[in-house]
């Protein structure tokens, strides 16, 4: 037997101006992941919720397959929902709801309430796994703005329409990646 599919919309004014209105702000009746990386990831979910995403629940919260937040229960949350390079691996196994976009020679193709992720080098040099998360809310040009919240930025929440050009310059030897979030996809 063959389970239906139905079509769901997105609407990435409805993230972006989520993301720029939270921008710094803890939202309200959400938990805010202050160790362990920050809130980055949690933040562009909640974000993208408010866009029209649905969420994916399933008997497994660290799987790349899932989706969710239920937060405050145990295991409330996917590691998808909260961990960079578990979100990564969410995108890239559901391309139906995302395709990625090279920022280096692509970013002009980004828009309201699509996702941008970062792969910092470790102490050691290397990049190799997604450490941060930022959604647009706006465009400069061809220069998309980003809004995030992050661990260390001077509001302590998050920064809002900050260049992307600006974040690449100051992270010159970091990966980027873009991930243009479709209008319909199907779930």
């Amino acid at each position: 037997m063959v389970t239906p599919v139905a079509a769901y919309s997105y609407n990435g004014e409805a993230a972006a101006n989520y993301a720029y209105n939270n921008a710094y702000n803890n939202v309200p009746g959400t938990y805010v992941f202050k160790n362990g990386g920050g809130d980055c990831t949690n933040f562009a979910s909640h974000s993208l919720q408010a866009g029209g995403w649905r969420e994916i629940g399933g008997w497994s919260y660290i799987s790349s397959d899932v989706w969710f937040y239920d937060y405050p229960y145990r295991y409330g949350y996917s590691h998808t929902w909260t961990v960079a390079d578990r979100f990564y691996d969410f995108l890239a196994a559901h391309n139906n709801r995302a395709y990625p976009v090279s920022v280096k020679y692509r970013k002009h193709l980004l828009q309201k309430g699509d996702i941008v992720q970062i792969d910092y080098k470790d102490k050691y040099g290397n990049c190799g796994y997604w450490d941060h998360t930022m959604i647009v809310t706006d465009k400069n040009g061809n220069d998309p703005l980003m809004s995030y919240h992050s661990v260390g930025e001077p509001s302590q929440t998050g920064v809002r329409n900050k260049s992307l050009t600006e974040i690449m310059n100051d992270n010159s030897d970091a990966r980027f990646l873009g991930w243009r979030i479709r209008s319909t996809y199907y779930y």
